[in-house]
């Protein structure tokens, strides 16, 4: 199963940051952090890869309903919300609800998680964003017998 829901934005990762800024303050979400992923590994390992900024998303009342339920509410909150730009065109990456089901996230992080992902994914959709719908090839392997 994938893992995370992909939108795309016809705009460059600066300007699709600044606009899903806007979106999430319009969704009473806040911005805990920004890590320039891709800035970071050209710093520290002199590695190139497309521009990456990750941002930390949180509601103060649905992280301190979670905090208040759970203690291990902080290993899924601020969520992650990861984008990726290439030119003209940015990819908004979002941890799928379903992932939160299979994962057994605790009981009291699990509502505030969720309805954390949907004020996220319409901060997205407000932006102008369009869902992408990425196929993924899973190969097995088998180990070859001699007969």
């Amino acid at each position: 199963m994938e893992t995370a829901s992909t939108f795309r934005l016809k705009m460059s990762l600066r300007d699709a940051v600044r606009r899903l800024r806007k979106g999430l303050e319009g969704e009473e979400l806040h911005v805990a952090f920004e890590f320039e992923m891709s800035i970071c590994l050209r710093r520290e390992l002199q590695v190139e890869l497309c521009p990456a900024v990750l941002l930390g998303v949180h509601s103060p009342v649905l992280l301190l309903e979670s905090m208040v339920a759970d203690g291990r509410a902080g290993l899924f909150l601020p969520l992650h919300v990861l984008l990726t730009g290439k030119d003209k065109e940015t990819l908004v990456r979002v941890l799928k609800p379903e992932c939160c089901l299979e994962a057994d996230v605790p009981i009291g992080v699990l509502n505030p998680l969720l309805r954390t992902i949907r004020r996220v994914e319409s901060a997205v959709a407000g932006a102008g964003a369009s869902r992408v719908v990425e196929l993924r090839l899973e190969l097995t392997a088998f180990e070859e017998t001699s007969a």
